[in-house]
């Protein structure tokens, strides 16, 4: 969630937007129980977990995954993330507990981090080869990652899927977020850049469309232009595949945690 807005106002700009459903990340499990019964069938609650020690809500140490497993056992939240900070770091024992956590109920976990290291590379892979059980969603495309490497990754790893938050936003929109990086993996008529289009009708089943309205100051403006640019840019792929990466994918990955559930999109 924004901290630019408040709660009500942040799901009026999200309906406003033209979404049914949202999977929404907050740090703090009462606010997001809170959220959810008010807006049962709209508010999908994501359980964020932060690595700053200076930070509101739960914050990844030695109590993370049995909470984060204790909460979604309960259907207090529909799955896990997302985790901040860039490294992946499996050497973290906190982190360790987590996505075993996570497997062994069945959470669908989110995870930020640049596979433009190769150091995070290896470990992701050492993640997914120890917890084949793990539903693990690679945030932002891997950040810098190109098609090159998520498609191997892909294609070798059936528990990996990944969201498109920042790298489907319209190329240009934000020239300054990451060092002047722009991470679009779109073209300038906003239809997909033929190598990542190839990849998603490839394996249409592990994409995931969102919006990451939390980040890169006031992301929430841009809700509205968001969506349309997502529609544009899947207006072209056969509609199974528009259908998997809108809205079933995260569906099917969420098995009916707070349902009713149609046309689900992740954000925080």
């Amino acid at each position: 969630m924004t901290e630019n807005l408040a709660p009500d106002e942040e799901i009026a700009l999200l309906r406003k937007a033209g979404l049914s459903a949202v999977v929404l990340m907050h740090g703090e499990p009462t606010a997001l129980a809170g959220l959810a019964a008010k807006y049962p069938g709209f508010v999908i609650p994501s359980l964020s977990i932060t690595r700053r020690a200076t930070a509101n809500g739960v914050r990844l140490d030695e109590t993370a995954g049995p909470l984060g497993a204790k909460l979604y056992g309960e259907r207090t939240i529909c799955s896990i993330g997302e985790i901040g900070g860039g490294y992946l770091g499996t050497n973290n024992a906190a982190l360790r507990t987590l996505f075993a956590a996570a497997a062994a109920a069945g959470a669908p976990i989110n995870l930020h981090t640049d596979l433009a290291r190769l150091e995070n590379v290896a470990e992701l892979e050492a993640t997914l080869s120890a917890l084949p059980k793990l539903q693990f969603v690679l945030a932002h495309l891997g950040w810098t990652a190109g098609p090159e490497l998520i498609g191997r990754l892909l294609d070798t790893y059936p528990n990996l899927y990944t969201d498109l938050s920042i790298r489907f936003d319209p190329p240009g929109s934000l020239p300054w977020r990451n060092n002047g990086l722009d991470l679009s993996i779109l073209a300038a008529d906003l239809s997909f850049l033929p190598a990542w289009r190839a990849l998603i009708e490839r394996h249409p089943d592990r994409f995931l469309f969102a919006m990451d309205i939390n980040s890169f100051g006031p992301r929430y403006m841009m809700a509205e232009q968001l969506v349309s640019t997502a529609r544009t840019a899947l207006a072209p792929l056969p509609h199974p595949v528009q259908e998997a990466v809108a809205h079933a994918n995260i569906e099917r990955l969420l098995r009916g945690c707070g349902a009713p559930v149609a046309g689900a999109q992740r954000r925080n």
